[in-house]
C-alpha cells in the first residue's frame, strides 16, 4: 500500500485543468489530485481492514462521505444521515476506529467506533471530562509507547481560552480511549511589528500540532505559530510533559504541519516552506489580513530521527492561486495548507 495523502484543496475544475485522470497507481510518478475532501483535510481520512479508504466529514450537517477501494484513484460519494458519529484511526490493540470530537450532550468525548463498516457496525462515546465546543482541530489519536497509550493533539479556540490558557495541548489515556488526562498548554511568543513589518501578524498563539513517537521513546511536537518558523515541543513521558516550545529548522508562518513515519522507518514532514507578504500598518495581530503563502505545498524526509532531511520538495502549486473569484471558493481555509495520511507505522 502506498502512502495516501489528501490535501485540503478543492479540485472539482480537475478536467477543466487539461489534466487525465490516470488509470492506475502505476501509472502515477508525482503527487496527483484524484478528490476532492468533503471538508477541510486535517481529520477524516480513514482505513478500513478491507483496505477501503473514506474521508469523512465530521461536521453534524454532513451527508456524506467519499470512498476509495482502489487505493485512492477513483472515488465514490456515499450518502449518510445527518449527525452519524465517525472514527478515525484504527486501535491496534482493540480493533475498534478512535478519535476526540465534541458529541452533542457528551462535552469533548472519545468516539470509539466497533466493527467498522460491517453491519454490525456500533458507536460508543466516552467523555473526556472537558466541555465541549473549545478544543478545535483535533488531530487523528496516535498511538505511542508499544501501543499503550494513545495521545490527540489539539488547541484551545480563541474564542473561548483566557490569554493564559491559549495554546495547544496533548490529551492522553492509557485504557483504549475510556478516560482521558490533559497535558499543560504549550505557548510560543506572540509577534511584534518591527523591521518590514508595519503591523502585527495574526497572535494565535501555539496552535494545530502535528506529533511522531522518536526511535529513542521521546515525542516530538511541530506547532504552528505566527513567527517565522514552526516551534517545536518534546516529551519524555509520552505526552504528560512538554518542554518549552522553541523555533524549529522549518521555516512557516501560520500554516499546519503534518509529520508522519513511514512504513520504512523514515520520517515524513508535510508543511508550507514560504512565508506570507510583510503586513500592512492596518494589521492588528486579531486575524490575518490575507493569506499570502498557503499557495504551495512542500514535504522533506528524515531518515535519522529528524537530525537531517533530503527534498524540501514543492510537491503541489495551488492553480488557483491567482484566481480574481478565490475568496469565493468553498471551503473554510483556502488554498492549500491542511494535510492528513494514511498507512500509519508504529515505532
Amino acid at each position: 500500500m502506498r502512502n495516501t495523502i489528501i490535501f485540503s484543496f478543492l479540485m472539482a475544475a480537475l478536467a477543466s485543468c487539461g489534466v487525465e485522470q490516470p488509470k492506475h497507481l502505476d501509472h502515477i510518478f508525482e503527487p496527483t489530485v484524484v478528490a476532492a475532501p468533503p471538508f477541510d483535510a486535517f481529520v477524516g481520512l480513514a482505513q478500513l481492514p478491507s483496505g477501503e479508504i473514506r474521508h469523512y466529514d465530521h461536521r453534524p450537517s454532513a451527508e456524506f462521505y467519499i470512498a476509495s477501494s482502489d487505493n485512492g484513484l477513483n472515488w465514490d460519494t456515499v450518502k449518510i444521515e445527518k449527525g452519524k458519529l465517525f472514527a478515525d484511526v484504527q486501535n491496534p490493540n482493540t480493533g475498534e476506529y478512535i478519535r476526540l470530537d465534541d458529541v452533542p450532550g457528551k462535552g469533548f468525548a472519545a468516539i470509539v467506533v466497533k466493527n467498522h463498516g460491517q453491519e454490525n457496525q456500533s458507536v460508543e462515546t466516552f467523555p473526556t471530562g472537558f466541555p465541549e465546543g473549545k478544543y478545535i482541530m483535533v488531530k487523528p489519536p496516535v498511538f505511542v509507547n508499544d501501543n499503550k497509550r494513545i495521545v490527540v493533539l489539539t488547541h484551545l479556540g480563541d474564542n473561548f481560552a483566557a490569554e493564559k490558557d491559549k495554546g495547544s495541548f496533548a490529551f492522553y489515556s492509557d485504557d483504549n480511549g475510556r478516560t482521558w488526562k490533559r497535558s499543560h498548554a504549550l505557548q510560543a511568543p506572540y509577534h511584534k511589528a518591527g523591521g518590514f513589518h508595519k503591523g502585527i501578524r495574526w497572535n494565535h498563539g501555539a496552535v494545530e500540532p502535528t506529533m511522531v513517537e522518536l526511535k529513542n521513546g521521546k515525542l516530538w511536537m511541530l506547532l504552528r505559530t505566527g513567527q517565522d518558523y514552526h516551534y517545536e515541543s518534546f516529551s519524555e513521558d509520552f505526552g504528560e510533559t512538554w518542554t518549552k516550545p522553541v523555533p524549529s529548522k522549518f521555516y512557516a508562518t501560520i500554516t499546519m504541519p503534518t509529520l508522519h513515519r513511514l512504513k520504512d522507518g523514515r520520517i515524513l514532514l508535510l508543511w508550507n516552506n514560504t512565508t506570507p507578504l510583510p503586513e500592512k500598518e492596518t494589521a492588528n495581530g486579531v486575524w490575518e489580513d490575507v493569506f499570502t503563502n498557503r499557495n504551495a505545498l512542500h514535504a522533506a524526509i528524515s531518515s535519522d530521527e529528524g537530525q537531517t532531511w533530503t527534498g524540501f520538495r514543492e510537491i503541489y502549486l495551488d492553480p488557483f492561486r491567482n484566481a480574481t473569484d478565490f475568496g469565493s471558493l468553498e471551503g473554510m481555509d483556502k488554498s492549500s495548507h491542511q494535510t492528513q495520511e494514511i498507512g500509519r507505522a508504529h515505532v
